[in-house]
């Protein structure tokens, strides 16, 4: 497979590299464009996907919220994406992971156009030219084509030029937490009761997902009655 049984119709101006993978049904590519000086974002086209049948995207709801959307057939989103799967109608399926590695001032997203096509966004803030850069990935393990971009992602990014930014020094702060926060508010909905959360904390920690904090949303009508 090559990335034009992917995508068709990918700009001249993105560069296509070919990574090497350890599964055999598996297929990894490493895109790079130029990203220039500007105030508005570079927009560069991969072009539409080939076979496609569904989509799931991440996108940024609002600067500090995201949440996902998909949709069938042709690839549809005005929001900022941060991760784009598909199914193709042959069984495969596809990741579009954009990269914006820490101090490199170029952030990618991917959004769509009026003709379904994936458009990948980078806004640079560099005092000097940038570089897009996303991940494809192809694989008929749905999480394993995940995975693949992923890792890919963290070798990419570790071997990142840092951009010129001064006066930069590591500081300690002490309310700082890092760690999983997990929302009720898609998974499990609004009528909470303690059980259903304490059933949903079950369920996370047999997947092996532990989250230091929890935010739950409950109808105001839910919270009267029970005081």
């Amino acid at each position: 497979m090559s990335f034009s049984d992917v995508f068709q119709g990918t700009d001249r101006a993105v560069t296509v590299r070919e990574e090497n993978q350890t599964s055999k049904e598996a297929k990894l590519w490493y895109l790079e464009g130029e990203a220039p000086i500007s105030t508005t974002p570079t927009n560069l086209s991969l072009g539409s996907p080939n076979c496609l049948l569904s989509y799931m995207a991440l996108v940024k709801i609002t600067d500090a919220w995201m949440g996902p959307i998909h949709g069938k057939n042709t690839w549809s989103s005005e929001r900022n994406s941060f991760l784009l799967q598909f199914k193709r109608s042959d069984g495969l399926h596809v990741v579009v992971l954009p990269l914006a590695a820490a101090g490199d001032l170029c952030s990618t997203s991917l959004v769509s156009n009026d003709s379904g096509n994936v458009i990948v966004k980078t806004q640079n803030d560099r005092k000097r030219s940038g570089k897009m850069r996303c991940i494809v990935s192809v694989d008929i393990d749905q999480t394993r084509v995940v995975d693949a971009a992923m890792y890919q992602a963290r070798k990419t990014i570790h071997g990142t030029e840092m951009a010129d930014v001064e006066d930069i020094k590591p500081s300690w702060w002490e309310r700082w937490m890092d760690g999983l926060a997990y929302c009720t508010w898609n998974g499990v909905g609004r009528d909470l009761t303690e059980q259903r959360i304490l059933d949903t904390v079950q369920d996370l920690l047999d997947q092996g997902l532990r989250s230091i904090t929890y935010i739950c949303y409950m109808k105001v009508s839910t919270l009267i009655n029970r005081f």
